[in-house]
């Protein structure tokens, strides 16, 4: 359930006080109370989607966002592995 996974995280962020908040995956409509929650403590947050209707939110409130196919070129960068970085070339 997407609102119980939620408020979960929601919770767990502002307990534990969380220093960073990386977001990565499909999002529907609990986009921007993740990444609120996130702003809210202060933590530096990062999301990446390809979801093109949750964007605007992460790129209003979160310092990096990773836009569509940027996924599998950061992941290609961070990895420095040479066929994946072939692949993007």
């Amino acid at each position: 359930n997407q609102d119980a996974y939620t408020s979960g995280v929601v919770g767990i962020l502002h307990r534990e006080q969380a220093a960073a908040n990386i977001m990565a995956g499909l999002f529907m409509g609990e986009s921007l109370l993740l990444a609120e929650a996130g702003a809210q403590i202060g933590a530096m947050q990062i999301a990446i989607t390809a979801s093109t209707t949750q964007l605007p939110f992460f790129v209003a409130a979160c310092d990096y966002t990773i836009i569509g196919e940027e996924l599998f070129a950061a992941g290609a960068y961070v990895s420095q592995d040479k066929v994946k970085m072939g692949g993007i070339a």
